[in-house]
């Protein structure tokens, strides 16, 4: 059973180890929670410092955030949706307020809608 501490809460920000193709290795980058964790994975958006320009990405202005803002101008990548282990997060950094989460809810209710 996980410890409370370690339960992470939609719209959180946390640090990810992402593993690269060897499977050895790993980048440490931020996602964004989408829902309350209720087992040992974690469902998150990836957060990206390249602006990439897809429709759905979402820019993060400073005041989108509930705590510290992340250092560097940054965007959600909506269309990254990913499930990870928990034991991939290094820890949570932030949070952003309701408002801006519900953005991010939209634009990934409207990227997934089948055509």
């Amino acid at each position: 059973m996980m410890s409370m501490k370690n339960v992470y809460k939609k719209g959180d920000i946390i640090l990810v180890k992402y593993p690269f193709t060897n499977l050895i290795e790993f980048k440490v980058r931020p996602a964004v929670i989408l829902r309350d964790q209720s087992d040992n994975d974690v469902i998150v958006l990836p957060i990206s410092t390249t602006m990439y320009k897809q429709k759905y990405d979402l820019r993060i202005d400073n005041d989108f955030y509930k705590e510290k803002p992340l250092p560097v101008e940054s965007i959600v990548r909506i269309g990254k949706i990913m499930t990870i282990e928990s034991d991939l997060v290094v820890k949570k950094i932030s949070s952003f307020k309701k408002e801006f989460f519900a953005c991010i809810q939209k634009a990934l209710i409207q990227y997934l809608q089948f055509r």
